[in-house]
Formats: C-alpha cells, sequence, structure tokens
C-alpha cells in the first residue's frame, strides 16, 4: 500500500505543477527586471536564479527516482542518489534566503550604524538578523516572523548536512507489531555469521527485510531526537515558500523609500560634529 492516499498523490502531483509554474515566473521575472545596482543583479540571476534552477530540477529528478507512489523499498543505488539531491537541496534553500537578503542590501543600499558596509554577519533574514531586519516594512517582517517554525525547520537540515550527521533516507521502517520478530531474526542472523554459515544468514536477513514497509522519510541523527520529514512534501513547501518570500522582496524593493534624515538634523549635526 502507498504511503500517500489517493486523494494525497493527487495534491502532491497538482502541487508539483505549481511549482513548475511558480519556477518560470519567477525566473522570467529575475531575468527581464531591471536593476540597479550591479550586485543586486548578480545575485538575483546568477545567485538566486541559478539555486531556483537547481531546485526545480532536483525536485523533477526526486520524483523520477522514488515517485511518492512507490510501495516497494527502493534499491540502495536510487537512496543514496536521493539523499544527494536533498542535500543539495537544503542547502540550496538556505542559500536562496542568503541571497535575497544580500539583493536587498545592495538594491537598497543599506549600510551599518556608521554608514560603511555591512559585514556578512549582519545579512540575512530571521530573528538572527534583526538589525537587517529592521530596514523591511512592518507587513515584511510580520511575514518573515510568520515563518519562524520553517526557518527553524531550513537551518535544522542544513546545518545538519553541513556540520554534524548527513542527511539519510532509511531503507525501511519496522512497524511496531513486527519488531519482536524482525530482533529475533537479527539474532538469528548474527549466531549464523559466527558459526560461518553464510547461506542461512543471508536467509534470515532476507526475512528481516520483507518486514520492512518504505517510507518517503528523510531525517538524520536518531540519538540527536532529530526532526524528520515527507520529503516529496516537503521541497514542494520549500521551494512555494522561497517563491513567496522572493515576490514579497521584489515590492518591498519597489516601495523602498530611504530614511533621509531631516534637513534641521543634517544641520546640527554639521554644526557640532563637522558631519551628517
Amino acid at each position: 500500500m502507498s504511503f500517500f492516499s489517493a486523494e494525497e498523490l493527487a495534491r502532491i502531483v497538482d502541487a508539483r505543477a505549481d511549482v513548475e509554474n511558480r519556477f518560470k515566473r519567477l525566473q522570467q521575472t529575475l531575468l527581464s527586471r531591471k536593476f540597479k545596482s550591479e550586485r543586486a543583479q548578480e545575485y538575483a540571476r546568477q545567485g538566486l536564479g541559478r539555486r531556483i534552477d537547481e531546485m526545480n530540477r532536483a525536485i523533477e529528478f526526486i520524483f523520477d527516482i522514488l515517485p511518492p507512489e512507490q510501495e516497494a523499498a527502493p534499491e540502495t543505488y536510487n537512496r543514496v542518489v536521493t539523499t544527494m539531491l536533498l542535500q543539495s537541496y537544503f542547502m540550496n534553500v538556505q542559500g536562496c534566503l542568503d541571497n535575497i537578503a544580500w539583493i536587498w542590501v545592495y538594491e537598497t543600499n543599506q549600510k551599518d550604524r556608521d554608514g560603511g558596509t555591512l559585514k556578512r554577519g549582519l545579512v540575512g533574514l530571521g530573528d538572527g538578523h534583526r538589525y537587517l531586519m529592521r530596514s523591511f516594512s512592518c507587513s515584511f517582517r510580520a511575514h518573515i516572523r510568520g515563518l519562524r517554525k520553517w526557518f527553524r525547520h531550513v537551518a535544522e537540515f542544513r546545518d545538519s548536512a553541513a556540520h554534524r550527521i548527513p542527511l539519510y533516507v532509511p531503507p525501511y521502517f519496522i512497524l511496531g507489531a513486527d519488531a519482536s520478530e524482525y530482533e529475533r531474526l537479527g539474532r538469528e542472523a548474527s549466531s549464523a555469521y559466527q558459526r560461518d554459515d553464510f547461506d542461512a544468514y543471508d536467509k534470515f536477513r532476507e526475512r528481516q527485510d520483507a518486514l520492512g514497509r518504505y517510507r518517503p522519510i528523510i531525517s538524520h541523527s536518531p540519538v540527536e531526537g532529530s526532526p524528520s520529514c515527507v520529503f516529496h512534501k516537503q521541497v514542494l513547501q520549500d521551494f512555494m515558500t522561497i517563491d513567496e518570500i522572493t515576490q514579497k522582496l521584489l515590492v518591498e524593493i519597489d516601495n523602498f523609500k530611504p530614511n533621509v534624515k531631516p534637513s534641521w538634523i543634517n544641520s546640527i549635526l554639521t554644526r557640532f560634529w563637522g558631519r551628517a
């Protein structure tokens, strides 16, 4: 039996088509938009543009290699390739967020408190980048705050893939009713291996594998109690979220008005400190 119901599969198919359309529209927007800043244009087209292209292709490959309707446990090669694609995907999601922040910085000429170039550590979206977040409108900040849970998800999967235990698609899961039999077969297999009865060992292992149930889930460290996700749904939702943030950012840029100090303040600052 498929992990997804017929209704869920239909929604996934519709969401995949939606992501494809979103990708084409966003790619065209980034390529046709006239940016004031050359660096903002580079981050939009060569940064964000390349990343969404890779993400859209990764989704296509994942759905081809391990389709959501698959019921049988996948071959090791397909699991490993899918894991590689998912790891690159989550890295690109975080990269998109960074690129979006840099587009804003360059296109609106954001500076640090002393009027100098912003250091890299100050550039980003979310709670960890409060200085830059104050430069956005209230509505944009509210939208980003509403995505706190999603931002934590992105950080967890990206940080694990980059720094801790790599992501992993298990070959199968053992349901509770089969757990004791699975463990018994494992003990039998170990005993057979110790007495050099490799034929028996292989048979016990095959019987163990037959108890497994494939699930399209990715996680990393069970010891850490790390989160897991159903990857077909997650990659689609992640792409849609990046698209929504980008569209809102472009509107934010169009509506941006520099925070110019009133002339009387500039006059006072010039009078007492020699500069505005």
